[in-house]
């Protein structure tokens, strides 16, 4: 579904990325592994046109390129980024989020339902439609990011680091509704600091050091060689084993 070749992307002068070059298949969970700095954060967004990428980098989504669209059309062709820090309106209301998630829609008798089949997600949500989401914890802020993204109908969801910062029984719940999510038929593409979570719910995964992947495997593999890579991850804090997750086929 994705298809990521000799990808650069650069701060100002500065080159943030080194010839990436992976794939993400449909239906599948996938995960960017990495130290702080690794080029995660900066992967998504040279994917989602948010970052400056070099001219013979190609990115092709759903079997046609998209390096040259704009944000918006990225969107629109089903392809949605959930960033790092959840990027919530805080002075909106949840339900207001959410509308803002189906902005480029035009079917709004589908929109109103599929609001509903949302906020089955995270049902806490459902008695806090009229509060405003900057008044919400952390986890509930991040559980109305995955929703918001949700309401764009993605073919493809991007997340940066949805467990950081949260509690490990809100990870817990969080990663069982990304399960939930990708079996029903939706792929995702993981940045996660949490290595031990995201190997356990991902199918594949990559390893960045730098800007550039030095390791790739699937993700039973990769996790069976945790210990080792320690050498990759110095520098991040503990991780959370998530009793309640259940590993990926």
């Amino acid at each position: 579904m994705l298809r990521v070749s000799n990808l650069k992307a650069y701060y100002g002068k500065a080159q943030a990325l080194f010839d990436l070059s992976f794939t993400v298949p449909a239906s599948s969970m996938v995960a960017l592994l990495g130290a702080n700095g690794a080029g995660k954060t900066t992967t998504l967004m040279a994917i989602s046109g948010l970052c400056r990428k070099s001219p013979d980098a190609r990115i092709d989504f759903d079997g046609g390129p998209i390096q040259d669209l704009r944000p918006e059309e990225i969107v629109a062709r089903g392809l949605i980024h959930v960033p790092q820090g959840r990027g919530i309106f805080p002075g909106l209301t949840v339900r207001e989020n959410l509308a803002m998630g189906a902005y480029l829609r035009k079917d709004r008798l589908a929109v109103e339902e599929d609001m509903g089949k949302v906020l089955e997600l995270f049902p806490q949500l459902k008695e806090r439609l009229h509060q405003a989401a900057g008044t919400l914890s952390g986890g509930e802020q991040q559980m109305l990011a995955i929703m918001r993204g949700m309401m764009a109908r993605p073919r493809l969801l991007m997340l940066d680091e949805p467990s950081m910062g949260l509690a490990p029984r809100i990870v817990e719940q969080v990663y069982q509704v990304l399960q939930e999510i990708n079996r029903a038929g939706t792929t995702i593409l993981l940045v996660e600091q949490n290595t031990h979570m995201a190997l356990t719910v991902s199918h594949y995964a990559y390893i960045l050091s730098v800007g550039r992947i030095v390791l790739e495997g699937s993700a039973p593999d990769l996790l069976a060689k945790e210990d080792m890579l320690k050498t990759y991850f110095r520098g991040q804090g503990e991780e959370v084993h998530g009793a309640g997750i259940q590993p990926m086929a």
